[in-house]
């Protein structure tokens, strides 16, 4: 059995504070730390260059549900009516974080912007803990550095966005099934479920995922702790909405990708202002009859004109992996991105699936690798059926980070003659029944075939 230590050690149960500092591996800390100070830096700039702008669409919405819960007005937005209403149109999470940082020190849009800057640096962070607890250090290194340089993660790191946050909970959620914390994974599936609206299946893919790999038993507990951390916001969301639902988007996604109006136009029609919705206009004022209306008309229409499916695919993956990037023009423009970067940089971003995609291949049988492709492609699929702005990419970027790590990690291993170490299958004591993942134990792997 060989043994692999992580870079801060807990050391035994009931060490002190004082004991535990000393005990971590403070020099092979530098490098990651150097690297978090690359993405620091380079986030600050990017903001630097975009300026003062006020948030707009999906950022502005976010930052006024947290204005107006840290004024005790509750969970609360105008969009998508005319007056402020209680609403489910946006996923609760992020913006209770963005409301306790206002209701400490104040709505501002700098402090809102500079909470995703630190959520993208923590994201640099987490990335190198799991990326070398899951596969190694050297992968580790490349795909943290990876990540800091991403212009696409710069991007939504500057703005707010639930990105950051939400690709946090990805890495921990993945850092918890690896080794095997399912009432932890399927806590951090919860909490992704309520930053993320597109994530409301995925614990369904990943419960499969869970079944194959350790049985119905612990499938259920991991289910079941999902279901209890969203259940008090559908609740909630009964109770205020009328509606048992996550979030109130899906009709207006139907809408707005399948509707009359963006079938004719070929485009995304948002029907809050679209003129074809004028007839039904009333039942805005109503947020799950309004949902449930735009959710029916874009089903429908879509029966009616069936082939117009693969139309929105292939447009969204052309987007999407921006082999037309003009596509993308308004939403980064409503998203507040300089598209003077965006086109300098898109090179940046070709590399990276290239690249990307190559040490992916190399490390296919590695279970952090599977794990981060599952949610990739689960979320890709979710954007090429309804929208697929570049912000949304954020969870196969970092995927691709990884395998760009990974790459680094084959070449410097086959033509710079550095040793191994790889960690193939995370294997942990019998915690299953609860606990956090542990940051510091020895964890023990016994060698596995590449």
């Amino acid at each position: 059995m060989s043994h692999v230590r992580d870079p801060i050690d807990a050391g035994p149960a009931g060490a002190t504070g004082r004991s535990l500092v000393r005990r971590i591996d403070w020099p092979a800390l530098k490098v990651p730390a150097l690297i978090c100070l690359l993405a620091l830096a380079l986030r600050l700039l990017y903001l630097h260059f975009t300026g003062p702008d006020p948030l707009n669409s999906d950022a502005a919405q976010y930052s006024e549900i947290a204005r107006n819960l840290a004024s005790g007005h509750g969970f609360s937005a105008v969009y998508p009516q005319l007056a402020t209403h209680e609403t489910a149109f946006r996923p609760p999470l992020y913006p209770m974080l963005l409301a306790g940082a206002y209701w400490l020190f104040g709505v501002s849009t700098g402090l809102a912007r500079g909470i995703n800057v630190v959520l993208g640096v923590g994201v640099v962070a987490l990335t190198f803990y799991v990326v070398q607890r899951g596969i190694s250090r050297q992968a580790a290194l490349w795909a943290a550095l990876t990540v800091a340089v991403l212009p696409n993660l710069i991007a939504n790191d500057t703005f707010a966005l639930d990105e950051p946050l939400a690709l946090l909970l990805i890495l921990f959620m993945v850092d918890c099934l690896l080794h095997r914390r399912w009432i932890w994974a399927g806590a951090a599936v919860g909490a992704l479920t309520l930053t993320r609206p597109s994530a409301q299946f995925l614990v369904v893919v990943l419960a499969v995922w869970v079944v194959f790999r350790v049985g119905w038993k612990k499938m259920l507990l991991f289910v079941v702790m999902a279901g209890l951390v969203v259940t008090p916001w559908v609740i909630r969301n009964w109770v205020q909405i009328g509606t048992p639902t996550i979030t109130t988007s899906n009709g207006f996604n139907w809408a707005a990708i399948y509707g009359p109006p963006a079938q004719q136009r070929g485009v995304f029609v948002d029907p809050v202002y679209s003129p074809y919705y004028n007839s039904h206009r009333v039942l805005q004022f109503n947020e799950e009859k309004w949902n449930s209306y735009l959710e029916r008309v874009g089903v429908d229409n879509l029966e009616r004109h069936p082939t117009y499916l693969p139309f929105v695919v292939v447009r969204n993956f052309a987007a999407y992996f921006e082999l037309k990037p003009s596509y993308n023009v308004g939403a980064e423009s409503e998203d507040g991105r300089d598209l003077h970067i965006v086109n300098g940089t898109l090179w940046i971003f070709y590399l990276e699936v290239v690249v990307g995609a190559a040490g992916l291949f190399l490390r296919r049988k590695n279970d952090a690798v599977r794990l981060l492709f599952i949610q990739a492609a689960y979320f890709t699929a979710a954007s090429l059926f309804f929208i697929a702005v570049p912000r949304l990419r954020a969870p196969i970027d970092l995927t691709l980070a990884v395998g760009v790590g990974c790459f680094a990690e084959w070449a410097g291993t086959r033509f710079g003659r550095q040793p191994p170490d790889h960690v193939e299958h995370p294997q942990e004591m019998p915690t299953e029944t609860g606990g956090p993942p542990s940051t510091g134990s020895v964890v023990e792997v016994s060698p596995a075939p590449e």
